[in-house]
């Protein structure tokens, strides 16, 4: 490996000067010269360029050389050049310094290299040197601070045990004037009280020669002791030991602390998941000598957190110490109450006779958790979510019956019931999720996602005038899952936000896949997902897949949901703008069925209004259906939006849109959603709403 060149920097604004210079120093090939001809060049080559050493000339066009290093760190040795010899310059330029002062002259320039090498010698050697002295200066203070801040009583004895020297603790200790210890002896002006002789622990020290520890302790003014002696090796004829006498009461006090915090929740005081599983061992033991039962209730507080996200935390940091209390009131005394974390708690009940008095202390608790909650002024109403698992019947070990009593409480809280106890089925219901999901990983890397297309028909002419990308999972084993399968879990889990991606990209393609065998050219619709809207860059997102396959962003229709943009309002409208100046088109999916929010409807950039099939369906036998869909209508065409009627399934549904001047519909009626060849295949036949009806 080859060595690293010296790197040099002149500073010389004389041509001559820097030329010889230059010459002479790279007759080696061991360094490198780097040449500027001002300070502010030299200030501004040093933030790129770490110098090895610096040649300085005296007198530069912006300034002194010695003023310069008296307003700089020096980080390299730096030798000053100039073409007159002046003495009192000299011992400036040192003062300021430098590390030598160079005459200019055809001797010097042609000693040059010697002289660079010369001062790096010496510049390594002082750095050296201030380096020890600067550790061995820091270590003899860094050694009397450490001795005086111990909050230790530290002494050091000579042979005698008379103290030579005493921390500020020992003189605290006493409540002695400062140097008055020295010369006492230790156990006389120290240890008067103890019960532990120090010369014994002296003696000890001094015949074996290690650390000498006394465990018997002492007490003065209620505070515990360890006393320690230890020989003390030192520049002297006499030997030395330190006596450490270490305060443990806050230690012994401190350890109860970590063994609280340890098996009890910070903030509720409640036992924590170590507690808890420690009890509930020792429950089911006790069970099995006594032929009892023993439950698990976990509790989960319903919307909890729109608690927090509307009073704060420490509100709901209040509102769960109210919950844990109560809950230690419902229960008897030898049950466990714990929390788990966040707002889910576990009720250990032990000794139970039969489920009946599971049942009785359940009710008492959700009557209990029930009442009205009072903090500072305003009144708090919480329901909860339980599940209970029994031992023996739904697991023999602790963590399976905690498990068992969670999965039965999200039972409860997706039946919107209070309480549930476990069953198998509801654990194969469990598997059967997680299998899903582990194969919905896969479902991307292994080709198992495609797009079906629903047409979206102009009701005016009866034509195809765009299209809904819809996703489908073509599982290997279970062929194509429902969508209401897999979505809800995909953005459960997350997972939406990489198949929303593929979706959007995918869509793109097959768009300008279209276009490309001649096919008319449509809209294409993707919908988007909560996690989408609300994650990452979107606007970013849709750029990329645009200008990746050279799509018309006319070509491509965004679908977003009420709920979605409603749940944060500014937030969205701000992306919508930004997805609006792209040129793609923005659909609200759905409408009517959350918000509908006129005021911020007027502020979002959206081109359509989608009709939710739930009121289509209802048009022809519901008037009040049929008025919301006729309402619909009119708010989008006031506001110069198109009106898009979903799951248009028959002729009078169809016979009431056009009546009511809808501009467009999609549904079972022209087109189920369709495979890419199957819809390329309409679009080629150029298949019209009239022909299908028979309509002339």
């Amino acid at each position: 490996m080859s060595q690293r060149k010296t790197r040099i920097l002149i500073v010389e604004d004389e041509p001559a000067h820097a030329q010889v210079l230059q010459r002479n120093l790279l007759a080696s090939d061991t360094v490198t010269v780097e040449l500027v001809i001002s300070i502010a060049q030299y200030v501004e080559a040093i933030s790129v360029l770490s110098p090895d050493i610096v040649l300085l000339d005296l007198n530069l066009p912006d300034g002194s050389a010695i003023e310069l290093l008296n307003n700089v760190e020096i980080e390299w040795p730096v030798l000053i050049m100039t073409a007159q010899g002046n003495e009192e310059l000299a011992v400036a330029a040192l003062k300021a310094g430098a590390l030598d002062y160079i005459v200019k002259s055809p001797e010097s320039f042609a000693a040059i290299p010697r002289i660079v090498e010369r001062s790096l010698r010496e510049w390594n050697i002082l750095q050296e040197r201030q380096q020890a002295e600067e550790q061995a200066e820091g270590a003899r203070r860094e050694w009397e601070t450490t001795f005086n801040a111990m909050s230790d009583v530290v002494t050091i004895h000579d042979r005698q045990m008379r103290i030579v020297r005493a921390n500020k603790a020992a003189y605290q200790l006493t409540c002695a004037l400062p140097g008055t210890l020295i010369g006492e002896r230790c156990c006389e002006a120290l240890w008067t009280e103890s019960a532990v002789c120090v010369e014994c622990s002296r003696a000890k020290a001094i015949r074996n020669g290690t650390p000498y520890s006394e465990t018997v302790t002492h007490r003065r003014s209620g505070k515990v002791f360890e006393i320690t002696t230890t020989p003390f090796p030192a520049d002297s004829e006499e030997d030395y030991y330190i006596q450490i006498a270490k305060d443990v009461t806050t230690r012994i006090e401190y350890e109860k602390q970590l063994q609280h915090q340890a098996t009890h929740d910070h903030l509720t005081g409640l036992a924590n998941r170590m507690m808890l599983e420690d009890r509930l061992g020792q429950a089911i033991k006790q069970a099995q000598r006594s032929n009892r039962l023993v439950a698990i209730l976990l509790l989960d507080l319903d919307r909890f957190k729109n608690v927090n996200d509307g009073y704060g935390h420490a509100t709901g940091d209040e509102l769960l110490c109210l919950v844990a209390a109560r809950l230690k009131l419902a229960v008897r005394q030898t049950d466990t109450v714990a929390r788990l974390g966040g707002d889910e708690f576990v009720v250990m009940l032990t000794n139970v006779a039969d489920l009946e008095t599971v049942q009785t202390i359940t009710a008492a608790i959700l009557k209990s958790l029930a009442k009205p909650y009072q903090i500072r002024g305003r009144n708090f109403n919480l329901t909860a979510s339980v599940g209970g698992s029994i031992y023996p019947h739904d697991g023999s070990e602790g963590p399976n019956l905690i498990r068992n009593a969670d999965i039965a409480m999200y039972q409860s809280k997706k039946q919107g019931n209070h309480f549930s106890y476990y069953s198998e089925a509801m654990n194969r219901h469990v598997v059967a999720s997680l299998e899903m999901e582990n194969d919905l990983h896969q479902a991307l890397a292994f080709d198992e996602l495609c797009l079906h297309y629903q047409p979206k028909v102009d009701l005016t002419t009866g034509r195809i005038a765009g299209c809904e990308a819809l996703l489908r999972w073509n599982h290997p084993r279970q062929g194509m899952v429902s969508p209401g399968m897999f979505i809800p879990l995909a953005e459960q889990t997350g997972l939406i936000v990489p198949i929303g991606a593929w979706v959007l990209k995918e869509a793109c393609r097959q768009s300008v896949a279209w276009q490309a065998q001649g096919l008319p050219p449509i809209p294409m619709a993707v919908n988007l997902s909560a996690r989408q809207f609300r994650q990452g860059d979107l606007a970013a997102t849709v750029r990329t897949e645009l200008q990746r396959h050279r799509l018309d962003p006319g070509m491509l229709e965004l679908e977003l949901t009420e709920s979605m943009i409603m749940e944060h309002a500014d937030r969205a409208s701000s992306i919508l703008h930004e997805l609006k100046h792209l040129g793609v088109s923005l659909s609200l999916d759905d409408f009517g069925t959350g918000y509908s929010s006129l005021n911020y409807l007027r502020r979002f950039p959206v081109d359509c209004l989608k009709i939710d099939q739930s009121f289509i369906c209802d048009v022809t036998t519901d008037p009040s259906g049929a008025s919301v869909v006729t309402s619909i209508i009119d708010i989008a065409h006031n506001l110069q939006l198109t009106a898009i009627a979903e799951g248009v399934e028959t002729r009078d549904q169809l016979d009431f849109l056009v009546a009511n001047q809808c501009d467009a519909m999609q549904g079972y009626l022209f087109s189920k959603p369709l495979p890419a060849a199957q819809f390329s295949q309409l679009l080629r036949e150029g298949v019209c709403l009239n022909d299908l009806l028979y309509v002339t």
